[in-house]
This record gives C-alpha cells, structure tokens and sequence, in this order.
C-alpha cells in the first residue's frame, strides 16, 4: 500500500459508565465533555452501553453486580465489515488492544481483499491474536499521546468550548 495515505472517517467507539459516578462523581461529565471535543473537531462517535449483571463467586457464594461494556464491539467489527462503508478504503486502523475484535479483523483481512487492516495497541496493551491477524500492528507510547493531544480549548457546536484537563499536558 503507498504511503502517505489521506484521513477518510475517524470514529471514536465507548460507552458512558454511568455506574461508577457514585464512587467517582463527574467520570461521564468529563467523558461527555471529550466526546464533544471529538465531535467538534469532525469524529465520529458510536455509543453503547454497559450492562449490569450479578456475579456470583465460586468460592464463597456471594453474588456481586457487575458491569459489561456491550454492543461497543459489535459496532466496531459491523463498521469494519460494512461493504458500503469501506467500499473506498485502501486501510483500516484499528486503535485497540481487545482480544474480541479479532475474529472481525481476520474476516476483514481475509474477505476485504486489498483492504489493508492495522492494529495500534494503546499504551501498555497488546496481544497476540490481534498481532496474528493483522496486516500490521504498532504499539503506542506515551510520547505519541503528549504529542497528538487536542488543542487547549475545542469550540463546540453552539459557541461553547472544552477546555483540555490540566491533567493531559506533559
């Protein structure tokens, strides 16, 4: 594949973790106020949810709630097999250290044919079966975050702005 490649979509994927605001007040606040940063800057953003379900320990019994991210990877494995949505795409870049997406990234590697599909590992992740299917992967460093930081302050849509978390800067 030639490099240096154009940007085409560039799509943020979570869900908001409304269930630790009680032992962490302000987590979805401050993830919506990124999520408006991205949007505002022109990423696409796909939300899922998180599922509560019981637990129950082996050991002694006890049941305990716990919460599942869903529907995040699915998004993310139905966006990259979307023949309509990848119909003019040379490459794929995967931002993702998650086991669960790697049956999508072989399908996509073996059926999209010349579709390129890279893997980047996020700071302090990787594993094997994403590297095993994939075209390519890189794993990120701490340096590569400082570097590609949003701006200080994002104007979003309606004249408001998002400032950087003091936190953020090197």
């Amino acid at each position: 594949m030639p490099w240096p490649a154009a940007i085409g979509d560039v799509v943020y994927f979570s869900a908001l973790a409304h269930h630790v605001e009680r032992s962490r007040p302000g987590t979805v606040a401050r993830h919506q106020r990124y999520i408006d940063a991205l949007q505002a800057t022109g990423v696409g953003v796909v939300l899922g949810h998180f599922k509560r379900r019981q637990v129950t320990c082996p050991s002694c019994g006890r049941t305990t709630p716990r919460f599942e991210e869903k529907e995040t990877d699915v998004a993310i494995a139905s966006r990259l097999l979307d023949p309509a949505t990848l119909a003019g795409f040379q490459a794929a870049l995967l931002v993702t250290g998650d086991t669960d997406l790697a049956p999508a990234v072989a399908t996509a590697v073996a059926c999209r044919s010349p579709l390129h599909v890279a893997v980047a590992f996020p700071f302090g992740r990787a594993n094997r079966q994403l590297r095993q299917v994939a075209h390519v992967t890189v794993r990120l460093k701490r340096e590569h975050y400082v570097r590609h930081q949003l701006p200080q302050r994002v104007t979003v849509p309606g004249g408001g702005t998002v400032e950087r978390p003091p936190e953020w800067v090197p």
